[in-house]
């Protein structure tokens, strides 16, 4: 699922991406649970997030529901 959003302040991915990438300056992605109030549509539980740093301030996400999953 491709999700495209604007960083939202309340979005609290962006305080644990920031401090992971902080704890691991050599990694460039890492694989996360969905927090709660990260996406903009509700999405099933069990979701998981792919995130990928660009740059040094930037990250895009991937979003995989699980098989079966319905939002």
């Amino acid at each position: 699922m491709v999700i495209y959003a604007q960083p939202r302040d309340d979005d609290p991915s962006q305080a644990a991406d920031f401090e992971y990438f902080s704890q691991h300056p050599d990694a460039t992605e890492y694989k996360r649970d969905l927090l709660p109030g990260e996406a903009s549509a509700p999405l099933p539980p069990g979701t998981w997030v792919w995130v990928r740093r660009i740059g040094q301030a930037g990250r895009s996400r991937a979003f995989f529901v699980p098989e079966g999953g319905q939002n």
